[in-house]
């Protein structure tokens, strides 16, 4: 009896010191995202952040008003006033990394059962050598979608995910009938930005390799001419008369004119409210998709650096979090949710009740490893200038002093020669990326 006793005693102890180990402090955390809308709103973030509160009362969220300025600006500006939010959504991990604004997450991921359901392409994005300065918030697939009633009334093969570049040529091509207003794609210059890839896998979005630019590889001058040859089946080779008729590539659901549009993820709710056609996913060919990202990050001055990861966790790529938007949506009986960031039968299952019968958007979520990342803007040190601001010293009629961006927009709509360029492009632009990493201390 007596030692029954004691052992129970040195139960309650230990239950004692366990609850005091778990007890969490209070806690009131800053928060910055440009998708909370307004507190008479209340949109669906706003709930999310409601219902972390109310399942973890020691924490108090505050909304930091980031208005009045661009974003980054309004950063700066709470940075240099000591004040940044503990947790904020991110325009340029790179530019903030060399700031010094961002806390290391590598430690708390590292355990976390969620993290191993995100991506590989997702979680290498905002990895730095072995620091994670960025948090996958939301994950949407680009590529092509598909008007399927176009096809089936001129009798031909609906292009699906998986189709080959010769084969998803050949449909935009024999689908084009300006005479009777259908075009077999919406615009040409995305072409761009995909078809090296399907040439040589090494080039991912936009010739980038990992490292570099590749802008004087042939693989992206085939690229730049495959698009420039495909202009007479898209809206920019139609005249201004003929534009009005068949309206805007962003009329692809509304008036049904397109067999593919370029878009992502974030317009199915509105082609499933508008489109009065069958639609689906085909992605880019071969099989494969662009991935645009969002990413969330921490402050490196945060007061309590493990509650601001739970937060951010949440408002990112919780699983819970996702089942909890799933039951909002529900509940405000409009729209989709976002597509999962952690995926598991769970939270893909959730997916389907809305998306319903889409085998293009399924087979892409089970190949996102495989996608070319298009936020690189986001997550590359250099990146921006390697692909747009950056002045090789370039000049041509009507542009004096032309960025990279200028040239491959004028080549791109065939009025400049990449050949004229393309090493003296690749060259500068590398430049920037090689001096940006090395300003990051990255190998």
């Amino acid at each position: 009896m007596k030692f029954f006793v004691k052992m129970m005693a040195v139960a309650l102890l230990l239950a004692g010191l366990t609850a005091c180990a778990e007890k969490r402090e209070e806690v009131t955390l800053r928060y910055a995202n440009w998708n909370v809308g307004t507190e008479e709103e209340n949109n669906i973030q706003r709930q999310l952040v409601a219902a972390y509160v109310a399942a973890n009362p020691n924490v108090t969220v505050e909304f930091v008003d980031m208005s009045g300025m661009g974003w980054d600006d309004k950063l700066t500006a709470l940075a240099a006033a000591g004040e940044l939010p503990d947790v904020f959504m991110a325009n340029n991990v790179p530019n903030y990394v060399k700031n010094g604004w961002l806390a290391d997450v590598a430690s708390l991921v590292k355990s976390d059962k969620d993290w191993a359901k995100v991506s590989d392409a997702l979680k290498t994005m905002f990895t730095y050598n072995t620091a994670v300065y960025g948090l996958p918030a939301a994950q949407f697939i680009m590529g092509y979608w598909v008007n399927k009633d176009l096809y089936d009334a001129a009798n031909l093969d609906v292009p699906e995910y998986g189709i080959s570049a010769s084969d998803w040529e050949q449909s935009v091509i024999d689908l084009t009938d300006i005479e009777n207003g259908v075009m077999g794609l919406d615009e040409q210059e995305f072409v761009a930005g995909w078809y090296g890839n399907t040439i040589n896998s090494d080039l991912k979005w936009f010739s980038f390799d990992g490292m570099h630019m590749n802008y004087d590889s042939q693989a992206f001058k085939n690229a730049v001419n495959k698009a420039i040859s495909l202009k007479p089946y898209t809206w920019q080779g139609l005249n201004p008369e003929q534009q009005a008729a068949i309206g805007g590539p962003w009329d692809f659901a509304a008036k049904g004119k397109y067999g593919l549009r370029w878009d992502a993820s974030w317009s199915y709710g509105y082609f499933a409210e508008t489109a009065t056609f069958e639609f689906d996913f085909v992605g880019i060919p071969g099989g494969t998709q662009a991935l645009v990202a969002d990413v969330m990050v921490v402050s490196k001055d945060t007061a309590n650096l493990k509650e601001s990861y739970r937060f951010a966790k949440w408002m990112s790529f919780s699983v819970a979090a996702y089942a909890e938007e799933v039951k909002l949506v529900k509940a405000a009986g409009t729209g989709a949710p976002k597509m999962p960031v952690a995926i598991d039968t769970a939270s893909l299952d959730l997916y389907k009740e809305f998306i319903g019968s889409k085998p293009g958007i399924l087979a892409a979520l089970n190949n996102l490893d495989n996608s070319l990342v298009e936020s690189l803007a986001k997550a590359i040190p250099g990146y921006v200038e390697a692909r747009w601001t950056a002045k090789p010293g370039i000049a041509y009629e009507g542009r004096d002093d032309a960025s990279i961006g200028d040239v491959l927009y004028d080549v791109i709509n065939g009025t400049v020669s990449l050949a004229d360029y393309s090493n003296q492009l690749q060259t500068f632009a590398n430049t920037k990326l090689d001096d940006a990493k090395a300003a990051l201390g990255l190998e």
